[in-house]
């Protein structure tokens, strides 16, 4: 087994230097995990949607959350860098399912449905 870290998205929370500095910077880490039968991910934070379109996270997270996007840091992306195919997704594992944690889960297992 193996297991793959992935910044699956980025956040700078605009209160963060006054009530919890130590997250001025929020990543949305998410696991890739090879196992004997496929890939699984444990979480799949921010989508491609999402990063194409910040709106989709509502006003209020926006503001508050700061997303930073990037086309690059969803992990349909970043599993194809390290040289997957999102097909071979068997399972997936969300912890919950705020977006910067279910934001991929349309296109984690290479179909988009969004």
């Amino acid at each position: 087994m193996r297991v793959h870290f992935l910044n699956c998205g980025t956040m700078y929370p605009r209160l963060a230097p006054w009530f919890s500095p130590y997250q001025e910077r929020s990543c949305c880490i998410c696991l890739l995990v090879e196992t004997g039968n496929g890939l699984a991910l444990v979480d799949t934070g921010f989508g491609t949607a999402d990063m194409e379109d910040l709106g989709r996270l509502g006003s209020r997270a926006n503001l508050l959350l700061n997303v930073r996007p990037d086309p690059e840091l969803p992990a349909v992306r970043q599993m194809a860098k390290l040289g997957f195919d999102p097909g071979e997704v068997t399972d997936i594992v969300c912890t919950h399912l705020d977006r910067d944690h279910a934001g991929g889960l349309p296109v984690a297992g290479g179909t988009d449905l969004s």
